[in-house]
């Protein structure tokens, strides 16, 4: 409406006080209250356009997804007269509520340890494509890190967009403009939008063959489904015809399941079969097995609507809901969270609550250290009897 106003008023403007054309028609008496009007309009759509792009946010956590697609989320949103206590995200947005820019801070100060693995995430929009690129908190470029992704350079994201304006597909740059594959050698993603809460990711490597989703759900043809509230609800092992939903042999399981509360708080994920029944995942290499649910309890929070936790366990269960141990012997897991709401320490125990040492690692306890403006700086692992494991 705002641009139509001031295109309006600016042709009317230069109609009227261009020499030319006025000799050219009869003369017309300009009221001058009309023109101070209209300069009036003009400069308020002009301000009222520019908070509108500019409008600026702030939040304490963003939603966790599983795919590319799915836009990064903030929720938990805080007052800026706060933010100097809180870990937030700066979140900048333009026309439609399109971001802009995400940043992240810890005391009230720039840093790298964000939900995407750098300080800051910078968006590019055109009527074909939609970019998102990454810089460090000296404002250097940098590289992401998300676990669908499994690291490498990947500096840039460009998306491309079908004629709806849904992403279609998607190719990975490093900081000097170079395509590159992620760490689980997807060179390329491609989506069909089924709906406004369901798509079909397919992913291809460098020579066009099929590659998997990730290596913990290692679908080469997902279904993903998103919930009323916008966070993630399905996957789905589906075929390349008809997306009829299959088992997956390798996995043991047809989709999972997850659980986000009211707030965006993932609370955690089930394997089922094509029924609906809870199954157990098979054993898959380079990942963890022997469960059917994996559930985030006995959280103590700091502030639930903001997503701010002090402690949580994660505990597996298996398909009949008894507690269960992993392959690796473990069945809780105690995450304990610093006054910055980062990881300080993690504890391992068996489904007797006895502690219990990683069968593969040896690691019992973890501990995570950070400098005075919260950047981590180690990850400290020992074993059982408190000695210090070396990588």
């Amino acid at each position: 409406m705002g641009e139509k106003i001031k295109g309006s008023l600016m042709a009317f403007l230069l109609f009227e006080f261009n020499p030319m054309i006025k000799s050219m028609r009869r003369p017309f008496k300009v009221d001058s209250l009309f023109i101070l009007m209209a300069i009036c309009l003009i400069s308020c759509s002009e301000q009222e356009e520019k908070e509108f792009v500019n409008r600026i946010g702030y939040y304490s956590k963003l939603t966790g997804i599983i795919s590319p697609y799915l836009e990064y989320n903030p929720r938990g949103e805080i007052s800026e007269d706060s933010i100097l206590f809180f870990t937030h995200y700066q979140v900048v947005s333009g026309k439609e509520g399109k971001l802009q820019e995400i940043t992240y801070f810890v005391n009230g100060k720039p840093n790298n340890e964000s939900y995407y693995g750098t300080h800051k995430v910078s968006y590019e929009y055109s009527d074909s494509t939609m970019s998102r690129t990454y810089y460090d908190e000296k404002n250097r470029k940098s590289y992401l890190w998300r676990h669908y992704y499994q690291g490498r350079n990947i500096h840039k994201e460009v998306f491309y967009l079908d004629s709806n304006g849904n992403k279609s597909k998607l190719i990975l740059l490093d900081s000097l403009g170079k395509r590159v594959s992620t760490g689980l050698g997807a060179y390329e993603y491609q989506w069909q939008t089924l709906s406004d809460t369901a798509f079909v990711q397919k992913q291809f490597d460098r020579d066009g063959k099929p590659n998997i989703l990730t290596n913990y759900f290692p679908f080469y043809t997902s279904k993903i489904t998103i919930d009323d509230k916008g966070d993630l609800y399905g996957i789905y092992n589906v075929n390349d015809v008809d997306h009829k939903i299959e088992m997956n042999s390798s996995t043991g399981y047809a989709k999972v399941i997850f659980d986000f509360d009211i707030h965006g708080n993932e609370m955690g994920w089930e394997f089922h079969d094509t029924e609906g029944n809870l199954v157990n995942r098979s054993p898959i290499e380079n990942t963890d097995y022997g469960y059917a649910q994996w559930l985030y309890e006995n959280n103590v929070w700091e502030d639930r609507k903001k997503g701010l936790l002090k402690y949580f366990e994660q505990n597996l269960y298996n398909a009949t809901g008894e507690p269960a141990n992993d392959n690796d012997s473990i069945h809780k897991t105690t995450y304990f969270l610093n006054d910055n709401f980062q990881l300080d320490s993690i504890l391992r125990y068996n489904k007797y609550g006895i502690p219990q040492g990683n069968m593969s690692t040896n690691i019992f306890r973890t501990e995570f250290k950070y400098d005075p403006d919260g950047n981590r700086v180690d990850v400290v692992d020992y074993d059982i009897d408190g000695n210090v494991i070396k990588g």
